[in-house]
């Protein structure tokens, strides 16, 4: 019985032995790394969220580029003032009106673009004029009348109108018109 009794005993203290230098330091150090486990879990369930948000914003950046792409037509980055008094001379003489003085008036320079304004006197009819005025809204690039003047010649030029106009096209800033390295830095 004696040798039960101390076998009984050993048991215990090894028992308790293991239990106090195994057991609760691998139960404490656990803690820690079951915390670290749960952590990565809830990231790789926020793994698809993530992925939908850079889908979403991908999107966004495509639909970006393509309006940039249709502004840079009606805005272009060249603000060639001659091929622009060619154009609208051109487009005046296409509406049967006779152009008495075109000039390019001072730029105005804004954040990403430029106003180049023009004053323009025309004569001839009604319908030429509005001729006119539906052919600049039609052109490859921007115009915008900001200032239009009729005033009726004299009798003895029947149905005769006289056109001051100060008009707009507008012109992008060179370091705004110039988006290659855009796809570059959107690959990293």
């Amino acid at each position: 019985q004696r040798d039960g009794i101390v076998t009984i005993a050993s048991v215990g203290v090894v028992a308790a032995v293991f239990f106090l230098a195994a057991y609760l330091p691998g139960r404490n150090a656990a803690v820690p790394v079951r915390h670290n486990i749960h952590a990565a879990e809830q990231s790789l369930r926020e793994i698809p969220v993530r992925i939908a948000e850079l889908e979403s914003l991908d999107g966004q950046i495509d639909r970006l580029e393509n309006y940039l792409e249709s502004v840079a037509a009606v805005v272009p980055a060249d603000a060639d003032v001659h091929s622009i008094i060619g154009q609208v001379a051109g487009l005046a003489k296409a509406s049967e009106l006779k152009v008495t003085r075109l000039e390019p008036l001072p730029r105005v320079t804004a954040h990403s673009y430029e106003v180049v304004p023009f004053r323009v006197h025309l004569s001839g009819s009604y319908q030429g004029i509005v001729r006119f005025l539906n052919g600049l809204s039609q052109q490859n690039r921007l115009f915008e009348v900001n200032e239009l003047a009729l005033t009726q010649l004299p009798r003895r030029e029947r149905g005769a109108i006289d056109v001051e106009m100060k008009f707009s096209t507008y012109v992008c800033r060179a370091e705004f018109a110039d988006f290659s390295g855009f796809d570059a830095s959107r690959n990293h």
